[in-house]
């Protein structure tokens, strides 16, 4: 017996206990009361043992058991999961498949569009791998030229810095050999 059998067999043993309970309260309080008194009683719990059969009933709708759908949605739709790739590719291969060979039975055509998704998928992994490798080879070469452009930068940053020769030095000087050929 599976879990969820069990569950729902437990859930209707606790059900009929809580509905004979009722059942030997209502017998007894209408024992002690007098007639006018007791239908009124009887009826409230004709209504409460009512609402305790719906919401068992309720409770048993929640039980999912395995091999039954699980229940719909609080507002009556469906939710619907959004198709896999792989569905939509499996899907439109079977079509074309039937299409093309009218006596195609339905378990061949999704043996052969499944082993058409296999090598598609085989190529496209194929495919993206070469890519990474081509990634992988211009990675170092994009680096390598960063790194030569660096270079560069660093090369022309120098050579547009060169040291100015120092003039200052030479003004005193000059000044020096005209003060002297003043007094000459």
């Amino acid at each position: 017996m599976e879990f969820s059998q069990i569950t729902v067999a437990v859930q209707k043993i606790i059900t009929e206990t809580k509905v004979q309970l009722v059942d030997e309260l209502q017998t007894f309080i209408t024992d002690k009361l007098d007639e006018d008194s007791t239908e009124a009683i009887v009826e409230l719990f004709k209504e409460f043992k009512l609402k305790l059969a719906n919401r068992a009933a309720d409770d048993m709708k929640k039980v999912h058991v395995k091999g039954k759908r699980a229940p719909k949605a609080a507002d009556g739709e469906k939710k619907t999961k959004k198709p896999s790739e792989y569905n939509m590719f499996v899907g439109t291969k079977i079509k074309e498949l039937r299409a093309a060979d009218s006596t195609l039975n339905g378990r061949d055509a999704m043996k052969k569009a499944i082993g058409l998704w296999k090598e598609f998928k085989e190529a496209r992994s194929h495919s993206e791998g070469e890519k990474e490798e081509e990634k992988k080879v211009e990675k170092p070469k994009k680096k390598a030229e960063k790194d030569e452009k660096k270079v560069e930068k660093k090369a022309t940053k120098k050579t547009e810095k060169k040291p100015e020769p120092e003039s200052d030095d030479d003004e005193p000087e000059k000044e020096e050999s005209d003060s002297e050929s003043e007094t000459d």
